[in-house]
């Protein structure tokens, strides 16, 4: 899941740097992640993200699985979601 709100920040001091990345999208592909285990599937992303990921010429050998108003734990509301693996 990647999207427009997040930022990129150094961590670190002298001698050690780190890049991380934080914000909605990173929290939200968190919580896919973690929510994965509960739909029994090895990854998912949110059917918005795929739409615009199709509408950008992605496609796939096989239709991929959508599943619709599911409740994602940390996620206000309910999030439609599309099964990738």
């Amino acid at each position: 899941v990647l999207g427009a709100n997040m930022d990129m920040i150094d961590l670190g001091g002298e001698g050690r740097l780190e890049c991380s990345v934080i914000g909605d999208a990173v929290h939200l592909a968190a919580k896919l992640d973690k929510h994965s285990k509960a739909e029994d599937v090895r990854a998912l992303t949110t059917a918005a993200a795929y739409d615009l990921a199709r509408a950008q010429g992605f496609s796939t050998a096989r239709p991929l699985e959508r599943r619709d108003a599911r409740r994602v734990e940390g996620v206000a509301g309910t999030a439609d979601l599309v099964v990738i693996a």
